[in-house]
C-alpha cells in the first residue's frame, strides 16, 4: 500500500496526487499511486534506489511528463527543472544569454546575472560573456544552478544536482537551495545521497518501485550536517537518517556502516 507523503502544510503548496506513470515500452508503472505535497519555503528530498521513480516524479511535478492518471496542482507558475546533466541543454552563445533566456527584459538584467553567478561562486566579469561549452564540467554545473536564481523561480526541481561536483560545486548547491528557500520557493531534490538530503531537506520521501515507502521528517528525526569547521555530527547523518527510516518501518538496504562499526574502523586506522 502506498504511503501518502503529505502533511498538514500551509496554503500555497504544490500537490502531486495519486499519480501513476509508465514510460513507453515499460512493463510496469514508474510511479504507482504517489501522493505528496511541498510547501512554500520547504525543501523536500526524494530518495530511493535506481529505478525507484525519482526522476519521473520530478519530471511530472515540472510538467515535462504527463501522468497516466492522477493530477498535479501547481500553486506557482515560475518553475525551474534541472534534470540530470543539465549542462547538456545549453544552447546559447554566452553564459548571460543562457541564464536570461525566456525572461522578460526587467527580469533579465546584467545585475540579476551577476548576483546569480556570485551565489554559485563565479565572477560575472570573467564568466558572463563566456561561451558555455568552453567552461569546465564543474563550472557548467554551477551555471546550471544559477538558472534557478535568475527570474525568481517559485518551484525548483533538482535531479541529482551534486553528481560529479567538487567541493566548490557542492557549496554552491547549498547556497542556491538556501537562497531559493529564503525567498519562499519550494524546492525538491532527488538524490541517491541520503547524507546530502538529510543536510539540506526538511523531509525525505523514500521511493521504491514507484511507491512511497516512508516519509521522514529530518528536522525531528535526524541531525543536520555541521557546517564550516564545526565537528561532524555523531552518529553520522546518514546513519541517523537510516535509523529514522527504520523507525518508520522501512528496511533500508544496503545499510551504511553502524556507528559502532565506524568507531571500530576509526580506532583501527590510528593504530
Amino acid at each position: 500500500t502506498a504511503v501518502a507523503a503529505d502533511l498538514l502544510l500551509p496554503d500555497r503548496r504544490e500537490l502531486v496526487e495519486a499519480v501513476h506513470a509508465r514510460w513507453p515500452g515499460g512493463d510496469r508503472d514508474a510511479l504507482a499511486g504517489v501522493t505528496l505535497t511541498v510547501a512554500r519555503g520547504e525543501c523536500l528530498g526524494v530518495a530511493g534506489p535506481s529505478g525507484a521513480g525519482k526522476s519521473t516524479l520530478l519530471a511530472i511535478a515540472a510538467g515535462a511528463v504527463a501522468p497516466r492518471t492522477g493530477r498535479v496542482v501547481r500553486a506557482r507558475r515560475r518553475v525551474v527543472f534541472l534534470p540530470q546533466n543539465p549542462e547538456r541543454m545549453f544552447f546559447q552563445e554566452s553564459v548571460a544569454a543562457e541564464l536570461t533566456f525566456g525572461r522578460a527584459p526587467h527580469e533579465a538584467t546584467r545585475e540579476a546575472v551577476a548576483r546569480a553567478l556570485d551565489v554559485v561562486g563565479l565572477d560575472a566579469e570573467r564568466f558572463a560573456d563566456r561561451f558555455p561549452f568552453s567552461l569546465s564540467a564543474g563550472e557548467k554545473r554551477r551555471v546550471a544552478l544559477a538558472v534557478a536564481l535568475v527570474g525568481a523561480a517559485e518551484l525548483v526541481l533538482l535531479d541529482e544536482p551534486a553528481v560529479g561536483m567538487d567541493r566548490r560545486g557542492v557549496e554552491a548547491l547549498r547556497r542556491v537551495v538556501a537562497a531559493c528557500r529564503a525567498r519562499g520557493a519550494a524546492v525538491m531534490i532527488a538524490s541517491h545521497d541520503a547524507d546530502r538530503l538529510a543536510a539540506e531537506c526538511d523531509r525525505v520521501v523514500h521511493l521504491r518501485d514507484g511507491v512511497v515507502e516512508a516519509v521522514v521528517d529530518v528536522t525531528d528525526d535526524a541531525p543536520t550536517e555541521a557546517g564550516g569547521d564545526a565537528p561532524a555530527p555523531w552518529p553520522p547523518v546518514v546513519a541517523a537518517l537510516q535509523d529514522a527510516m527504520a523507525r518508520h518501518g522501512l528496511d533500508v538496504r544496503p545499510r551504511a556502516a553502524s556507528p559502532v562499526a565506524l568507531a571500530a574502523r576509526a580506532l583501527h586506522s590510528v593504530r
